[in-house]
């Protein structure tokens, strides 16, 4: 975790309980964090680094082993989604995220733990026209990255019809 003077991961997960906050999202996975959020009951999305990105969508051994190390060693935390990077579109590895989510997708199902969904985050930047709503598209530099997002959305995800991308939205 970065920053000074942070609470302790035990101590975050007593205070997500104490104040009824039900979710959490961490960017990396962390132990310490994973210990902390055992039997907790508290829903958690645990990303990628963007610089996994590209291994992840190379190599299928390389996803099982990332779930392997990273998720099946906790078995009473409540995984609920698993996201490739944080804003990688656009970027360098934007054209491996829909690799990497197959792919780990392949590894939970593998292991029995296909109620896990696999997403990225998106900035909001992704879109070109937001308004009105009707008329949204994506930006001519991320069209081709989000079509092949949506599409792995719409194809490998059918057991979580609750097929989820997030989206960072300033809060400005």
């Amino acid at each position: 975790m970065l920053g000074d003077n942070l609470p302790s991961p035990a101590d975050v997960v007593a205070l997500y309980k104490k104040n009824n906050i039900n979710s959490m999202r961490i960017f990396n996975p962390d132990p310490a964090v994973l210990n902390a959020l055992q039997q907790s009951g508290i829903n958690l999305a645990i990303g990628t680094t963007n610089a996994d990105i590209p291994n992840l969508a190379a190599s299928p051994n390389a996803a099982l082993q990332w779930v392997n190390t990273n998720i099946v060693p906790y078995p009473d935390v409540k995984f609920q989604y698993l996201t490739v990077g944080n804003e990688a579109i656009p970027g360098e590895n934007a054209q491996y995220i829909a690799p990497a989510m197959k792919n780990l997708r392949d590894a939970l199902n593998s292991l029995q733990l296909g109620a896990i969904s696999v997403t990225t985050v998106v900035p909001s930047t992704v879109l070109g026209t937001s308004y009105p709503p009707s008329a949204g598209s994506f930006s001519s530099e991320t069209i081709s990255d989000m079509t092949n997002i949506i599409s792995y959305l719409a194809t490998y995800e059918p057991e979580n019809p609750k097929r989820t991308l997030m989206v960072n939205v300033p809060s400005f």
